[in-house]
């Protein structure tokens, strides 16, 4: 047997055809926030990055749940976006803050919750 075994609990499924025992790595790329590990499977030749929840979002997710932290923590819409501003040097709408926090509100833990 050439190579090592590979362990398949490691990597995602595929987005289309929903197998993990045909999936590999396939390098990383990159936005202007973060660095995320691609996939390929070679059952149906696609390549793909899985979704963690902030696919298509302008804003690292550090500052979004943060922001949405913020907010369920009894911070008014004004002093979150005044935070955020002050701490990451970002400029985010209110509306935004409360599109987040009705969005990602159920990603923050119980315990972060109840602090």
């Amino acid at each position: 047997m050439r190579g090592r075994k590979r362990s398949f609990e490691k990597y995602p499924p595929c987005d289309r055809c929903k197998s993990s025992v045909h999936v590999v790595g396939y390098g990383k790329r990159s936005n202007k926030t973060s660095e995320k590990q691609t996939y390929y499977c070679k059952k149906c030749n696609h390549k793909f990055t899985p979704d963690d929840g902030f696919k298509g979002v302008r804003f690292p997710p550090e500052v979004i749940l943060q922001a949405v932290s913020l907010s369920t923590e009894g911070f008014t819409l004004k002093q979150v976006v005044e935070e955020i501003g002050n701490h990451y040097d970002m400029r985010v709408g209110e509306s935004t803050v409360h599109d987040w926090t009705k969005k990602y509100e159920h990603m923050l833990s119980k315990k972060e919750l109840s602090r």
